[in-house]
């Protein structure tokens, strides 16, 4: 149920030709070799599926039980405690940002350049100082994306283009995917 969405609407768009086929390079040495390769999307489902679930139950049961242990939890409570702290930064930001885009900034022009470049100091001077969270929470959206996504063999974990070296795709479950659902719509289109 969870596959019915994305591949109605990837049919729809080789239908209606959103998808490049006949007339794409692509096309002929991407998806009309290895046709085989649609038998593994069944077991693809179920086993990602059943990983996918997995290890958002690891994660959220990992935290969790690092959040309830006793030899961790002042840890973990120390790390929301700065979690909390930054947020209220953040917050704080924000509100004080707007009130000097608004007052400094009209779009690319701005109305009061030194207090301006004086601003852009102090704000590249903040982002050196609080970007090492960024990053920690970047890595942490990218583990989360991962686990909940090594599931989805019908939608691609990379954007277009990325994860392709030559012939080689390191994720290649949408393209597999989409052999299946070619395979299926020949008999409507005789020429694929």
């Amino acid at each position: 149920v969870l596959f019915l969405p994305t591949l109605v609407a990837t049919t729809f768009k080789f239908r209606r030709g959103a998808v490049a086929t006949l007339r794409s390079e692509n096309f002929l040495h991407r998806y009309r070799f290895a046709l085989d390769q649609a038998t593994l999307v069944w077991g693809g489902m179920f086993w990602g599926v059943l990983f996918s679930s997995l290890s958002m139950g690891l994660i959220l049961g990992g935290f969790t039980w690092l959040l309830v242990w006793e030899v961790t939890s002042a840890y973990v409570l120390q790390f929301i405690g700065n979690l909390l702290g930054l947020s209220v930064v953040l917050i704080s930001k924000i509100i004080v940002m707007q009130i000097i885009r608004f007052t400094h900034y009209a779009a690319f022009y701005r109305r009061k350049p030194f207090s301006s470049n004086v601003m852009t100091v102090v704000m590249e001077c903040y982002a050196i100082g609080i970007s090492i969270w960024f990053m920690v929470a970047r890595t942490i959206k990218i583990i989360v994306i991962g686990a909940l996504y090594v599931g989805r063999i019908d939608t691609p974990l990379f954007s277009n283009g990325i994860g392709i070296f030559g012939p080689l795709e390191l994720d290649n479950w949408p393209t597999v995917t989409r052999k299946e659902i070619l395979i299926h719509e020949a008999h409507r289109h005789p020429y694929l």
